[in-house]
């Protein structure tokens, strides 16, 4: 099967400030579960005062992002700058598997842990049918492309 027919978008909403762990401890960069109980890692969003936990291993690490592009790309109608990540078959079927099996909240609440810091979130009713996922919330091309930089930069 090729890459072609296994894509689909999945949409990403980040959030313009990045949220940073409260935590001296190192995340290793990847996907997570936030999760409602005290369990986890506290993360702040500063921008509003709103914490998040955490869990404390990822779904899935940045190592299991094969490909990175930032561009311009439809959305609500008009043009929106977007961070596309390809992730390789064993990392989509990690978040699957957390999909399916996870905290039992539907929809189902991931981010993207980087560096110490919350870069992106979404909620998920449903399993990823494809190897591609969209992270938009960037204000410019230039935030999105930040965001790409900083992604690569841990892979």
């Amino acid at each position: 099967m090729n890459l072609k027919a296994l894509s689909i978008v999945i949409a990403f909403i980040c959030a313009p400030v990045l949220l940073v762990a409260q935590s001296a401890k190192k995340l290793p960069s990847g996907f997570y579960n936030l999760v409602d109980e005290d369990t986890g890692i506290k993360l702040k969003l500063q921008a509003v005062d709103k914490f998040f936990n955490v869990e404390q291993t990822p779904i899935t690490t940045i190592k299991h992002i094969i490909a990175t592009e930032a561009k311009m790309d439809k959305g609500n109608g008009r043009l929106i700058p977007v961070v596309i990540i390809t992730m390789d078959k064993a990392g989509i079927d990690a978040l699957n598997e957390s999909l399916e099996h996870g905290t039992g909240v539907v929809p189902h609440h991931i981010g993207l842990v980087v560096n110490n810091k919350l870069l992106s979130s979404a909620r998920f009713a449903v399993a990823i049918s494809g190897l591609k996922l969209n992270l938009s919330g960037s204000k410019t091309i230039e935030e999105a492309q930040a965001l790409k930089a900083e992604i690569d930069k841990e892979r």
